[in-house]
């Protein structure tokens, strides 16, 4: 099932606030998801990261390079993968 998620914040890399995301719930092993942008759960917040794939493990790495990666634990649900940008206000963006 698909649903639409919209960015809260400013630091993600490509993504804006106030951009709105196709999300795609599907059931993978995380090795089929290397490099793809994902939307995780952890400790019951929300988080958009790339996935990358190290000794076999998951890895969710931030958008922009902030902050640091987040290795795979127990704690980690997949939420969806993005696959499309549906909505971004470029009023909003400052150039």
């Amino acid at each position: 099932m698909d649903f639409c998620i919209e960015i809260l914040g400013n630091e993600m890399g490509n993504f804006c606030d106030g951009d709105v995301l196709l999300v795609e719930t599907i059931e993978k092993p995380w090795q089929l998801l290397n490099q793809k942008v994902v939307i995780i759960e952890n400790k019951g917040e929300r988080f958009i990261k790339r996935v990358i794939i190290k000794n076999f493990k998951p890895c969710f790495e931030s958008l922009n390079g902030l902050y640091e990666p987040l290795e795979y634990d127990e704690n980690i649900i997949l939420v969806g993968v993005v696959t499309k940008l549906l909505y971004r206000n470029l009023s909003e963006i400052k150039f």
